[in-house]
């Protein structure tokens, strides 16, 4: 996550990235995509593809981390699977 920050703020977007953020781990309880649009200045539509351009993002730097962390690259998804499952049970 501090990674995927970083390179958005570098590109100038880190209120993007901020604003976005609760949509990269469904943990809900973020705005509505109305709001969000209202409060960066774009239409829905653009913050839709925005918050998809992210999520897509994480998901591939997430993936290649896990990647670093394992001897199979064969088994990232696995690796991913067994994360998704522990934090939902730490969530509950």
């Amino acid at each position: 996550m501090d990674k995927l920050q970083c390179d958005y703020v570098e590109k100038g977007r880190g209120a993007l990235f901020e604003m976005c953020q609760p949509f990269l781990t469904g943990a809900g309880g973020g705005p509505a995509y109305q709001e969000l649009a209202r409060e960066l200045q774009m239409n829905e539509t653009a913050v839709r593809v925005a918050v998809h351009r992210l999520r897509e993002r994480y998901r591939v730097m997430l993936k290649h981390d896990v990647a670093q962390t394992i001897r199979e690259t064969d088994s990232v998804d696995e690796e991913l699977n067994y994360l998704r499952s522990a934090i939902r049970g730490k969530n509950r």
